[in-house]
């Protein structure tokens, strides 16, 4: 469209026509016919705005429930790493494939994230849950199933479905499109990152239920995501920790790719042991508070 004007390019400095030309996804130079360029963004608008659609309808229908179900997050997930993923494959525009997942790291967290927040139910929704679950007539004695499909139950299992999902995905891509040295590195850091967002998950969770009138969700929600994303990457830059010199403390980053290039093996399943050890305590204490909230008035007195 740039070429069709009487402007050149360079005046223009929208779109880089050759950058945008070399284009790939999946390793295929889509972007280099308009045909194949124009359909492929045109699917992928049509694909997002249907979630977008499906997200309107089923919060209109039922204005106090979840944005999205769980089972319709597990193929919302599929579709973001499946795009995603594709873009993420760059040979000729971004050889350096660390810094691909990298970035392919960093819009998976900020995904992940809003995932958690359309999936979480709202805190009465949870004590509800937690107290008349067993009246469930779909959902009697199947905990599992509640978890898995649930509304109204609590999203931590939902969000390491979704995690799973998308890392079975990424695994056989690894070696299928990626002839190098850094598998286990981007792999090790991937893991690392899901662990981070699951741990994430659940310490809203544990915020949520300590819902009080005195403590703010948003303002506490804020507080431990800027502690756990931002502020390790500040005190990083402030004290010149790079992930040459200390390769384990990136390990705990949003970008744990960048230190696992440069980790031995054996430190990346040290900081894996060390997340899943945080996220099986805090589970615990999740279960715990569900349990004194599901207990009746008349108990709790007794």
């Amino acid at each position: 469209l740039v070429k069709a004007t009487f402007l050149p390019p360079d005046t223009v400095k929208y779109l880089n026509l050759d950058n945008l030309a070399e284009l790939q996804w999946y390793g295929k130079p889509l972007f280099s016919q308009a045909t194949t360029g124009i359909s492929l963004i045109l699917l992928n608008y049509t694909l997002w705005s249907y979630w977008a659609w499906q997200g309107i309808q089923h919060r209109f229908n039922n204005p106090v429930s979840t944005v999205l179900t769980k089972y319709q997050s597990y193929w919302l997930s599929f579709s973001f790493i499946c795009v995603a993923l594709g873009l993420t494959l760059q040979h000729q525009l971004w050889d350096d494939e660390v810094k691909n997942f990298t970035c392919l790291q960093v819009a998976n967290l900020i995904f992940c994230l809003i995932l958690i927040a359309i999936l979480t139910p709202s805190s009465g929704a949870l004590k509800d849950w937690s107290r008349y679950r067993h009246r469930e007539v779909n959902t009697r004695g199947n905990l599992l199933k509640d978890l898995l499909l649930g509304e109204k139950s609590p999203a931590i299992v939902a969000i390491a479905v979704n995690l799973g999902i998308m890392t079975l995905y990424i695994l056989p891509c690894l070696f299928l499109f990626l002839d190098s040295t850094a598998r286990v590195a981007i792999f090790g850091g991937w893991l690392l990152n899901a662990n981070l967002i699951l741990l994430l998950a659940v310490l809203f969770q544990v915020i949520q239920l300590w819902q009080s009138p005195k403590f703010s969700v948003g303002w506490s929600s804020i507080g431990t995501l800027f502690s756990l994303t931002i502020l390790p990457l500040i005190v990083f830059a402030l004290f010149r920790i790079t992930p040459s010199d200390q390769p384990w403390l990136w390990l705990f980053s949003v970008t744990p790719i960048l230190g696992s290039q440069n980790a031995m093996t054996m430190s990346i399943f040290l900081a894996c042991l060390t997340q899943w050890l945080g996220i099986t305590l805090l589970t615990g204490g999740v279960t715990y508070q569900l349990k004194k909230a599901g207990e009746s008035e008349m108990k709790r007195l007794v």
